[in-house]
């Protein structure tokens, strides 16, 4: 259903107060937030006077609070309801002959399903007879169950199961399926998981640490020093290209001094003899090679020492690795031994090289040896494990009893016949729940008796209720006020008119009081229960489908009856939306607390729901939201279509409104808005002095928010609209809040795009 706008004037305008030409109530729930002044009551007016001429085709029921549903002299209306008793009495006793048939066929089938006063046999003899057989394969089936956990729990060497008294039927039978999927173990298995059970704690076994060398690059610089020569510093005739001269000669340098008689040819070795060998055989060029073969044979001794210490001893190994560690023994001691040998074949060289620095020594390159790298790391690996095994030693002697008691469950289950037993139960149990499925038709067929008991029975208190009068009207407002009043309604006649008085209890002294006496809240509460019992008084009703609206509901109530118009506009849009007539409701409201609760249950159960391709409903699609913004006496409306244009807050609801204005380029209605802002955020985080480094933004804010509300139109405060987000935005970042201000700016701005 769409109103017309367009004749909708503001004031003495000629002008619509409305920027949009109509406004769209196409679902069957509506909802409207707008603040006093933003047009609702017109909305309401139009929908009246558009309905009431034919133009939309349903009946219009406006609330728009306790003056539309009480009469020009203030007294409550009353509903005068037509009576035709003997009618309806004549169609309750067919409705009630109905019942009694019914109840007939009930009671006929449940004697097929109920113990029989009698020895006949019917469908709960036969259920008894199946039960008792299900129960004797079950004794079977458990006996086995126990008979097999006392064995496993009495085994010895080792025991298998810790607490021995604690494993009964339900541990073993609990075990079943886990004890098949295991592997069968092996005698040795068997074997190595009773050691671990009977091992005590082994101390901490240390990593073997070995930077291993690499041996292409160690035979490479051993042929390359071995075809490396030097040349003597001075020259001596005798001893030039002899190589074994030259090795004499160093000898008897090092082994006479001046004066000593020459061991080999008898004369006198004279110092300047010994000076000379002593040059030849010397010399930077030498000294550096000799030092060079020196240290790579050092290098060479000092892996060999790291290789020596290198002793794997298996019986500090718990059981489960021995194995692994008896084959990396193997390997290590298989690669330390190439190793070794191929490191004594370079250090033979390299010596040999020692006695000839002048000559070049012929080397043919060996196969490299293996290295332990592999080994070692898996070694340190089984270390760490073994390690570990200790600090959880009791957790791994019990995982090994599990393996050993799964082996001998396995072992029981494999040569028992159990599963004959199953078979025979299963086959009783589905006896059983065949006959069950038999009872339960019989249920089903006798709760669908019943069901059409009870719609015969509806209709008989739908009878019932064509014949309420004014009692039955104010006994329903009635029990919905005793939970949060202390009053009731009273009906009252006078002059042939009906009329309700407020009956309450004053100081113990019951008294009763005009309607127009009670309070604002009292009054509108009354009115609006009032209204929604009388949206059911069949004989105002036509064929048309009802337009119900409500303009600002929650008006001037205290806490507890808004809690009671929240249920009671929650009921009555639930009731409209699950209807089948075309039916719509439209609920109107200024009061942002009040349209966050009553559309948040609404949006809630309806994205519960899913649509026929699965997905869930959004509510902005299957209801109607708006929004009428308000600027210089003129209303734009606008469609909320999604969550982040909607309210969360009331003070979120005031950055919207703030962006609006901005988006509108009215900064002389910004002012206001961004006093409420500072406000409300003073308020929540209690900072006094806020405006302690604005001064002149408070001034601003408060002179421009207390202008004449007539002077709407003129720009007091020289600024523009840039500026007023620019005076607020320095505010928030003096005060350290920039991030707040920033966020909740572009969420408005975004919103009002």
């Amino acid at each position: 259903m769409k109103v017309d706008l367009k004749d909708t004037d503001s004031g003495n305008d000629k002008f619509s107060r409305f920027e949009d030409e109509s406004i769209n109530f196409d679902k069957s729930v509506n909802f409207v937030f707008g603040k006093n002044g933003t047009g609702k009551s017109s909305i309401c007016d139009l929908i009246r006077s558009q309905n009431s001429n034919g133009e939309h085709g349903y009946d219009a029921y406006i609330f728009q609070g306790f003056e539309s549903v009480i009469s020009d002299d203030q007294k409550l209306n009353a509903i005068v309801l037509g009576e035709e008793n003997t009618k309806i009495d004549k169609i309750i006793k067919e409705y009630e002959s109905e019942i009694a048939d019914i109840q007939g066929k009930i009671d006929a089938e449940r004697a097929k399903i109920v113990k029989p006063q009698d020895e006949s046999e019917n469908l709960y003899t036969q259920k008894l007879k199946l039960e008792e057989e299900k129960q004797k394969k079950e004794k079977k089936e458990q006996k086995f169950y126990s008979n097999s956990a006392s064995k496993i729990a009495n085994m010895k060497d080792p025991v298998i199961v810790e607490k021995a008294t604690g494993y009964d039927k339900n541990s073993f039978q609990g075990e079943i399926e886990d004890a098949l999927k295991s592997p069968i173990l092996s005698d040795e298995e068997i074997a190595t998981l009773k050691e671990t059970i009977e091992s005590t704690p082994k101390p901490e076994v240390e990593k073997i640490s070995l930077d291993e060398i690499d041996f292409a690059v160690l035979q490479e610089d051993v042929e390359n020093l071995l075809l490396k020569t030097v040349q003597p510093s001075i020259k001596i005739a005798e001893l030039d290209d002899d190589n074994k001269k030259r090795q004499f000669a160093e000898a008897g340098k090092d082994c006479h001094s001046a004066g000593d008689t020459c061991a080999f040819c008898g004369n006198i070795v004279t110092n300047e003899r010994l000076q000379k060998l002593e040059k030849y055989f010397s010399g930077s060029e030498i000294d550096k090679f000799t030092k060079e073969l020196s240290d790579k044979l050092i290098e060479i001794k000092n892996y060999e020492n790291k290789l020596e210490k290198i002793i794997i001893k298996e019986e500090v190994f718990y059981p489960e690795f021995k194995n692994s560690i008896s084959e990396i023994l193997l390997k290590v001691d298989k690669n330390k031994l190439e190793q070794q040998n191929f490191l004594k074949k370079l250090k033979d060289s390299l010596e040999e090289k020692q006695k000839n620095l002048f000559d070049t020594i012929s080397y043919e390159s060996e196969k490299l040896p293996s290295k332990l790298v592999g080994e070692i790391e898996e070694y340190n690996g089984i270390v760490e494990e073994n390690n570990e095994y200790t600090k959880n030693l009791k957790d791994n002697k019990t995982k090994a009893r599990k393996k050993l008691r799964y082996n001998a469950i396995a072992e029981i289950i494999r040569n028992s016949n159990i599963e004959e037993i199953k078979t025979e139960l299963s086959s009783a149990i589905s006896d059983l729940d065949g006959k069950e499925e038999e009872i339960q038709v019989v249920k089903d067929d006798i709760e669908d008796y019943e069901k059409e008991q009870k719609e015969k029975q509806e209709k008989i208190n739908e009878q019932l209720s064509k014949t309420k009068n004014t009692e039955i009207l104010a006994k329903n407002i009635n029990k919905k006020l005793e939970k949060y009043t202390n009053f009731t309604l009273e009906r009252k006649d006078e002059q042939g008119r009906e009329f309700y008085e407020i009956k309450e209890k004053i100081e113990g002294e019951e008294k009763t009081r005009p309607v127009q006496e009670l309070s604002t809240g009292e009054k509108n509460i009354v009115a609006l229960l009032y209204f929604i019992e009388s949206l059911d008084d069949s004989e105002n009703n036509s064929n048309k489908p009802k337009f119900i609206v409500f303009d600002d509901p929650m008006n001037s109530n205290d806490d507890t009856m808004q809690y009671l118009i929240v249920d009671e506009m929650l009921d009555l849009v639930k009731q409209v939306n699950k209807s089948k007539k075309e039916d719509k409701i439209l609920i109107l409201t200024h009061n942002v607390l009040f349209y966050l609760n009553i559309t948040r249950d609404i949006k809630n159960e309806c994205r519960r729901k899913l649509k026929s391709d699965g997905s869930v409903i959004n509510p902005y699609e299957e209801f109607n939201f708006y929004k009428l913004m308000s600027y210089g006496g003129k209303t734009k409306i606008q469609k909320i279509q999604k969550d982040k244009e909607d309210f969360k807050n009331q003070y979120e609801s005031l950055w919207f409104e703030l962006g609006f204005l901005y988006k509108m380029d009215k900064p002389e209605l910004m002012c206001n808005v961004a006093r409420r802002i500072i406000e409300d955020y003073i308020s929540f985080t209690n900072k006094k002095d806020f405006y302690k480094e604005n001064k002149d933004a408070k001034r601003l804010f408060n002179a421009n928010s207390h202008s004449s509300i007539l002077d709407l139109t003129t720009d007091i405060s020289g600024k523009n609209n840039e500026d007023i987000k620019n005076i607020l935005e320095k505010c928030f970042n003096d005060n350290s809040a920039i991030d707040h201000f920033n966020t909740h700016w572009q969420l408005c701005i975004k919103v009002n795009k």
